[in-house]
């Protein structure tokens, strides 16, 4: 696929060849005095491209930069953290929570029934109250050790691909905040407005981005600023009417 696609420098003429009616015969004097333009061609093209470079400054300015960072939380991903994380997202999500009430409803249901129904002598039916009280009891712990497989599916994956530590760092200034996996050297820029709630654990505060994004702050990881400044500053920033 990318062996079709054609860059500037691909431009080419399609046959390649000259014309039969086209005189090839150059005099040597044109080709001096073409030589020579080519030469002083050259000469103001590089004296033009030194003004150019001379007239652009690229150089970032860190410190600037760093001056502007009100906020910064560095912290690296364990099994235990992202198991609170996972702990807390589960639970939060509405959806899933209604789905998995809906779903112990039933087995609850079937099992309440199916005893009644052993009760008054339908043992044939005795066999589906033990499925049913397996199904619950699989589900049940299921659910208890979801948040821990989560995590440690999450750490395994990350470290069989890039073989590093999953370390996040996020840092906050007046108009944005910027979320970046440290490991990879990707980050991603949030806008305050983006923050459709904010959640704490015992460990995090955690901004939720729509629906299913979340970003988490360590509590105890503010390598620049301090949480107890930090959570009135995005107070602030989430509800500027307040």
């Amino acid at each position: 696929m990318e062996d079709n696609k054609k860059g500037f420098g691909d431009i080419y003429n399609s046959t390649g060849k000259v014309s039969d009616d086209v005189e090839t015969e150059i005099v040597e004097e044109e080709i001096a005095d073409s030589e020579e333009y080519v030469e002083q061609d050259n000469v103001n093209g590089n004296a033009d491209s030194d003004e150019f470079d001379e007239d652009v400054d690229t150089s970032f300015d860190e410190a600037a930069y760093e001056e502007k960072i009100l906020y910064r939380n560095n912290f690296e991903y364990t099994t235990p953290l992202l198991k609170e994380l996972y702990k807390g997202v589960l639970k939060w999500d509405k959806a899933r929570r209604v789905n998995s009430i809906f779903i112990y409803c039933i087995l609850a249901a079937n099992v309440v029934a199916n005893i009644i129904f052993a009760i008054m002598g339908e043992t044939r039916l005795l066999q589906l109250l033990i499925i049913s009280m397996v199904l619950l009891g699989a589900l049940s712990v299921f659910k208890i050790l979801e948040p821990t497989i989560l995590a440690k599916q999450t750490l395994s994956g990350y470290r069989r691909k890039i073989g590093e530590h999953m370390i996040c760092e996020t840092a906050f200034s007046e108009d944005e905040f910027t979320m970046e996996d440290v490991t990879l050297n990707q980050g991603k820029h949030y806008s305050y407005e983006e923050i459709t709630r904010v959640r704490e654990t015992e460990t995090f505060v955690v901004l939720q981005i729509g629906k299913k994004e979340v970003i988490p702050i360590h509590k105890e990881q503010f390598t620049k600023g301090t949480l107890n400044d930090f959570r009135p500053f995005l107070i602030k920033k989430i509800r500027p009417e307040e």
